[in-house]
């Protein structure tokens, strides 16, 4: 009898969990499906309202994993090609073959922080818990882009209609040595002072 009982109480917390994750799932996969709509037939005003968006509500909690081991977005830094100062842009960067990364503009090639990096040259990639120094950033179409990626990325981005594609060639950074050279240029700004106790010199 306490087995049935346990049984029943187990099955009803099965349909309680159950009852609680589908409706989520359910609402991002019309979410997720309105998106590939909107970006694969939505003209350059509504593309647009919809990075800005983006950008306010989803943007700030994507930057809190973006760019962890296990996380699928990475994060981008570049400097303002204007004002100097640093940003970061989560964004979603594949690797590709000859030690590149291969990054879709779903919004196209208005937006600032491709701007920034196409402007410098240059710019930090955090990608799967590893930080790249990336240079040579080259914008490239759908045609270019997907022989150099994997079947799954090439079937996602030609559901979301994307045409444009960031290409950049990467480093992966040593952070040992990174550190390193931190540590040598600090010294170098900030040389030891000298202190004299009872006759003994200590630096």
């Amino acid at each position: 009898m306490k087995a049935r009982q346990g049984s029943k109480s187990a099955w009803r917390g099965i349909r309680r969990i159950v009852a609680l994750a589908v409706p989520p799932l359910v609402a991002l996969m019309m979410v997720l499906t309105l998106f590939s709509l909107v970006l694969r037939y939505g003209g350059p005003r509504v593309r647009d309202k919809i990075r800005l968006l983006n950008k306010r509500l989803l943007n700030p909690p994507m930057m809190k994993l973006a760019g962890r081991r296990h996380w699928y977005a990475a994060v981008i830094r570049h400097r303002g090609r204007r004002s100097g100062r640093e940003y970061t842009t989560p964004v979603v960067a594949v690797p590709a073959a000859g030690d590149a990364f291969v990054i879709p503009l779903p919004y196209g090639e208005e937006v600032d922080w491709l701007k920034n990096v196409l402007a410098a040259g240059q710019a930090t990639v955090e990608a799967k818990g590893e930080t790249y120094d990336v240079f040579e950033p080259e914008v490239i179409a759908a045609a270019e882009a997907f022989p150099l990626l994997d079947e799954r990325h090439r079937r996602t981005w030609r559901r979301f209609g994307i045409e444009r594609f960031l290409r950049v060639k990467g480093i992966r950074r040593d952070l040992g040595a990174a550190c390193w050279e931190q540590l040598r240029e600090f010294r170098t700004t900030h040389p030891p002072k000298r202190v004299t106790v009872g006759g003994v010199g200590w630096d």
